[in-house]
């Protein structure tokens, strides 16, 4: 089968590769793999964990074509993607139930080979249905769908809450896009680039353009001098994660949704004075992920708008080019593998 493999730093190329048979495991035909953030820092080299030769991937879908009898409620023929987090099932963590932070966390795509790749081998019980109401498109939306659907969990979200999001990628788009379809009063979300800025007011989000407004300003013109309920930040940059306890309102929340890739100084006095609750969160539980893919139908034209440019396998390498180059205007970016 062909394979985009991540070779070494900078280098990624489409190579053969035997078709994965591995004993207990389904054989899954990929329809679409959609390129994430973690798989871009694998590319640059600086992922920690991912070593060459890797096949990327680790958000799909894809169509069973071998699994054994009765495992896992999985048949020949289903379209499927994967929930892709790897676990001990020792650690406290585990133990406790909360195998998505994991001490020894690992995914599909990055600890072992993905689904960059014309087929891809997967235990039965990390597979999840898709719903014949979506199509493979968005079918490869699941896995990020699902992040932004714990991220709502993390921030205790209410309903009529004021949400702000910082920054307009693939996932915070997607955490503004599900924000509007479960009942927030405004959503706000804060860009820099103008491409990002037209697809954040196409799906209906009040947009902060940062070359043109303070957004510190912006948003206590709009509520009053008090601030939003709830702050996800999705952009992982240093500067939005400084404003965070300033655009809050007292009692309110921030849901660290994107990862920073330093020590980050944040002025937590207002932690105290304002009462602010601030929460991490990870990747996501079996049960937000379901409840993404139960969820995706209800949202499915909008989040077609996400989705910006598909290249063929074959072009795979193209279709990282095509992500560092500004000029390309990506945003949500999938390989077709079949």
């Amino acid at each position: 089968m062909k394979a985009l493999v991540y070779q070494g730093p900078h280098a990624v190329g489409i190579e053969e590769r035997p078709i994965p048979h591995q004993k207990g495991n389904a054989l899954i035909k990929v329809s679409y793999s959609g390129i994430c953030g973690s798989d871009l820092s694998i590319v640059d080299g600086k992922h920690p964990r991912a070593k060459a030769p890797l096949i990327m991937g680790h958000e799909f879908s894809g169509k069973v074509m071998e699994v054994e009898s009765n495992q896992d409620n999985i048949t020949v023929g289903d379209r499927v993607t994967m929930y892709p987090l790897l676990s001990c099932g020792k650690c406290l963590p585990c133990r406790t139930g909360n195998s998505h932070v994991c001490r020894m966390l690992g995914l599909i795509g990055i600890d072992c080979d993905g689904s960059m790749a014309e087929y891809v081998s997967v235990p039965t019980h990390m597979l999840v249905k898709i719903p014949d109401a979506i199509d493979d498109e968005i079918g490869a939306l699941l896995e990020p769908l699902a992040v932004v659907v714990h991220g709502v969990h993390q921030g205790r979200f209410r309903v009529m809450d004021e949400v702000m999001i910082t920054g307009g990628g693939p996932i915070g788009i997607l955490t503004g896009i599900v924000m509007k379809n479960i009942g927030a009063a405004h959503v706000y979300i804060t860009e820099i680039d103008p491409f990002r800025l037209s697809v954040c007011k196409e799906v209906g989000l009040d947009v902060i353009d940062m070359e043109k407004e303070n957004p510190i300003e912006y948003i206590k013109e709009k509520t009053d001098g008090e601030g939003v309920d709830l702050l996800v930040e999705a952009s992982g940059v240093p500067v939005a994660a400084q404003q965070t306890t300033e655009l809050v309102r007292c009692k309110g929340t921030i849901c660290m949704l994107g990862i920073q890739k330093s020590l980050t100084p944040i002025d937590l006095r207002q932690l105290n004075f304002k009462e602010i609750t601030m929460v991490g969160s990870r990747v996501y539980t079996k049960e937000a992920f379901k409840q993404a893919v139960n969820f995706a139908p209800q949202i499915n034209d909008v989040l077609r708008k996400v989705i910006t440019h598909r290249f063929s396998l074959a072009d795979g390498v193209k279709a990282f080019e095509a992500i560092h180059d500004k000029k390309q205007n990506t945003l949500k970016v999938l390989i077709k593998s079949n």
